[in-house]
């Protein structure tokens, strides 16, 4: 059976008796999930047994659309069922449709099942394209954890010739067998549409409706540092001993990551902050994190060695 679930229709019911304001209301997305009908696009490890990617991408974007719609935003689909539907067609729904931004979900493949990881596309460099891009990028790595591949440049048909700002996401691997796991369960692919959703919201400078928001109690912000250069962030490649900043133009704060890797800031002003970290041979690293008002907020970090050749990945959940 292919893999439906209703739990995005309760995240929209919660939304609409939320009381809360719309942010997205005047706005019309196009939402494309990838493949369908005859074209399953990438099946995972388990070959031609379902899912595939088809089926999950979506199972994701009918959660996506749901969120958005409770935002008061429009949303067109280019398929709300498993059917095929051409790239002609994909770019000719958004057009003729005047939607204002385009949003393609797939997952990812490849001959070598170690590869893994999430990246998005624009069509080229600059402009909006690669705003939302970025935005997309970023939240995915916040919301699903996964090794940050980066934002990358093709002309992939359907954001080539879509007349608005458009990017296509590759959420990760399903020929990666830790990773075809993660996407079988209902829980990483709602953590998917939210970050899908989150990425909209931040694209059009808006506070998402599932967000506290920032109000007079204050809030804490965890997390591990761990040594990206070796790995992901799990028990034994974490780093005791980093300072760990967080700080805006109003409000610092201090903390050394515990023998477990543990950094914890209480008691945090709620708002918009830089963490910072810091460590003899490894390369300084820093991410924005929001603090909302009586919560806990995550913000795991990788740093390099500093003699490794790449650039420090930022990772959080």
């Amino acid at each position: 059976m292919r893999i439906r679930s209703i739990t995005y229709t309760l995240f929209a019911l919660l939304l609409l008796t939320s009381g809360l304001s719309a942010t997205l209301s005047g706005k019309k997305i196009c939402v494309d999930p990838g493949h369908g009908g005859s074209d399953p696009g990438a099946t995972g490890i388990n070959g031609s047994t379902l899912p595939d990617e088809a089926d999950l991408v979506l199972d994701i974007d009918q959660r996506f659309s749901s969120m958005l719609t409770a935002d008061s935003a429009t949303v067109i689909m280019t398929r709300n069922d498993d059917v095929e539907i051409s790239l002609d067609n994909r770019v000719a729904i958004a057009n003729d449709n005047s939607v204002n931004i385009f949003v393609s979900t797939h997952l990812n493949s490849y001959s070598d099942p170690a590869a893994n990881g999430t990246e998005t596309y624009a069509c080229q460099a600059g402009g909006n394209g690669e705003t939302l891009a970025t935005k997309i990028q970023n939240e995915l790595i916040d919301h699903v954890g996964r090794f940050n591949r980066g934002v990358k440049f093709a002309g992939y048909y359907v954001i080539k010739y879509t007349n608005m700002p458009a990017a296509l996401s590759e959420g990760l691997f399903v020929s990666n067998t830790a990773e075809f796991n993660l996407i079988s369960q209902s829980d990483t692919r709602q953590e998917h549409a939210l970050a899908l959703y989150h990425a909209v919201c931040s694209y059009y400078g808006v506070t998402p409706m599932d967000d506290p928001g920032t109000g007079e109690d204050p809030g804490n912000v965890k997390g591990f540092v761990y040594n990206a250069t070796k790995g992901e962030n799990v028990e034994g490649n974490r780093i005791a001993g980093a300072d760990c900043n967080l700080s805006n133009t109003e409000n610092s704060y201090d903390a050394v990551s515990s023998s477990t890797g543990l950094f914890s800031f209480t008691n945090v002003v709620p708002g918009d902050y830089t963490l910072t970290i810091e460590k003899t041979g490894f390369t300084t690293a820093s991410k924005s994190v929001t603090v909302t008002s009586g919560a806990d907020t995550w913000a795991s970090t990788g740093i390099e060695e500093s003699g490794g050749s790449e650039t420090a990945w930022l990772k959080g959940f």
